[in-house]
């Protein structure tokens, strides 16, 4: 009996394949968001203040990021503010040898937009988690 091996082709993320020459940056979930970096904090701006501080002080290590479709006085947050507010959120397992970590909602509580992994600004790559 032969099999006709001409359809049968690797499944699932080429990421996770040894057989790939893509770069694993190409297979990464983020998006590319507005941001304000540089920020003067002693300048204070009426709609670039970050929505959880209330301040507008901004650099490239934390920047004001557009992270969602929020606008106006919330259309901004703090990285930094935004992570803190997701580790707050996030819920874990734990055992021996692995802990897996967990978020009932990975999106903004106004807009209800998901958050990606990673955002891309002004060239730099910012990880949420």
């Amino acid at each position: 009996m032969e099999v006709d091996q001409s359809n049968l082709r690797e499944r699932g993320h080429s990421a996770n394949s040894i057989h790939t020459t893509a770069k694993d940056d190409e297979f990464e979930e983020f998006e590319e968001v507005t941001a304000i970096m540089n920020a003067d904090p002693d300048i204070e701006s009426d709609e670039k203040k970050c929505r959880f501080c209330w301040t507008s002080g901004a650099c490239e290590e934390n920047p004001l990021l557009g992270s969602c479709k929020c606008a106006g006085s919330v259309g901004f947050i703090h990285l930094k503010c935004l992570c803190s507010w997701l580790e707050v959120k996030r819920q874990a397992k734990t055992s021996t040898n692995f802990s897996t970590f967990f978020w009932k909602s990975f999106e903004c509580e106004i807009c209800k937009n998901a958050y990606p992994l990673m955002f891309k600004a002004c060239g730099r790559t910012y990880n949420l988690v």
